[in-house]
């Protein structure tokens, strides 16, 4: 009888001290964790499958088409100076050659520096081109968390299996292609 007397009272003690459990869920912060609501986008798909993307690259290679022929026009030019140069050599003086040559070398330097810039104008209009088209992507995105009541997205890139009612690819794809069908993509010219 003792023996369960002790008990009881250790019970007791134990309920008085310890804070009742409704208590310990308003003052516990990691059981105020909302539960997870996941969806899955393919990211990367969706940028690379988007008709603005398409359009980015469209506006881009045409302009590369350009320089290209630019270039190539350039290229035939200072190849018929470097040729020029080799057959006026035995008729030159030192002199005269050599700063001719230093002319050439000069004029090769220039090209190489502009096909540099226009390099660096098209890696600049693409990325600027492409940060408004994930922009948007976001945004998207963000609509249907929204809408579905999700608290989290994760890339497909990081999912072994997936359930395809979690997968909102599509349908971020068909928003930003409704929204955002083509981009303006501008070239510095200098």
């Amino acid at each position: 009888m003792q023996l369960g007397a002790a008990i009881f009272v250790l019970l007791l003690c134990w309920a008085v001290w310890t804070p009742s459990r409704a208590g310990a869920q308003t003052q516990d912060p990691v059981t105020t964790i909302p539960q997870p609501v996941i969806l899955v986008v393919d990211y990367r798909q969706v940028l690379q499958d988007a008709v603005a993307t398409r359009s980015v690259q469209a506006a881009l290679e045409s302009v590369r088409a350009a320089y290209q022929e630019e270039f190539v026009a350039l290229e035939q030019e200072l190849r018929q100076i470097n040729q020029d140069l080799a057959e006026d050599r035995a008729t030159l003086g030192p002199e005269e050659m050599a700063q001719r040559r230093a002319e050439f070398e000069q004029r090769v330097a220039e090209a190489q520096r502009e096909a540099g810039n226009r390099r660096i104008a098209l890696e600049g209009a693409q990325s600027r081109a492409m940060e408004q088209v994930q922009a948007v992507l976001l945004e998207i995105i963000a609509e249907i968390m929204r809408e579905r009541g999700a608290n989290m997205v994760l890339g497909k890139s990081q999912i072994v299996w997936v359930d395809s009612a979690l997968d909102i690819s599509a349908e971020a794809l068909r928003r930003l292609d409704e929204r955002l069908p083509s981009v303006d993509v501008t070239v510095p010219t200098e």
